[in-house]
């Protein structure tokens, strides 16, 4: 039914769970056009078949190019595979990887919004408890910020939470602001108000002054980068 998301996991299944290889050759026709999509997670499974020649020949400048392109989301998965294969190659073959990806990105050039989107994933990721039990909320924000500056309103409540965490009162308004205003914002609960509302009534002079100009220019940037993604679109 064009679901992207079913189609990953099918893909996902097939390459990891079936033994056969016209198994693994579907499972590279499923998720190729979603590489070239940048749903990095498909990238790094192109480069697991290609690691361990599964649906294809073993070739591990390919394995090393299409990982590379999934640590555009840098998820520590994603970076240690780059790591740990490039350890393996020697000099030629990293050489023939760099080739392969600049390749890639000059045919599959990323859009904003996809940018936008792997910003965000990794952004929430870093809001959410990693393998040591600890959350990141202070990395987590400038690729939140870069994602809600670009058009992704999945990002403003987390960015929200990650300010008023960290006591950026100013900022945590700003965004609370921005949230509240964006017509496709979709949980209206009320706790978004009264956040806003308190965090208002809180601040100095010098604070409400800096929150009507930062805000100013969030608005601004947001709907410029609007303007330009449509202008951008075929």
């Amino acid at each position: 039914m064009d679901n992207d998301s079913a189609t990953y996991h099918l893909g996902e299944l097939l390459l990891n769970h079936k033994l056969d290889r016209d198994s693994h050759i579907e499972a590279i026709a499923l998720l190729t056009p979603l590489a070239e999509q940048w749903w990095t997670d498909a990238l790094f499974l192109l480069g697991k078949a290609h690691e361990d020649g599964l649906g294809t020949r073993r070739h591990l400048p390919t394995a090393l190019s299409y990982y590379r392109l999934a640590a555009i989301d840098p998820a520590p998965y994603h970076l240690a595979r780059v790591n740990d294969l490039s350890t393996k190659m020697g000099e030629y073959e990293k050489e023939q990887a760099d080739s392969l990806y600049q390749q890639f990105l000059t045919q599959h050039p990323i859009s904003q919004s996809q940018q936008a989107s792997i910003d965000l994933t990794h952004g929430l990721r870093l809001l959410h408890e990693d393998d040591r039990g600890r959350c990141h909320p202070r990395e987590a924000i400038p690729y939140l910020e870069r994602a809600a500056l670009t058009g992704e309103n999945l990002a403003l409540e987390p960015l929200h939470q990650a300010c008023t965490e960290l006591g950026q009162r100013v900022d945590a308004a700003i965004w609370a602001q921005i949230a509240l205003e964006d017509k496709f914002y979709f949980l209206p609960t009320g706790e978004m108000e009264i956040s806003l509302a308190s965090l208002k009534q809180g601040f100095s002079e010098a604070e409400q002054a800096l929150f009507e100009h930062r805000l100013d220019e969030r608005r601004a940037e947001i709907a410029a980068n609007l303007s330009a993604a449509s202008n951008n679109t075929p």
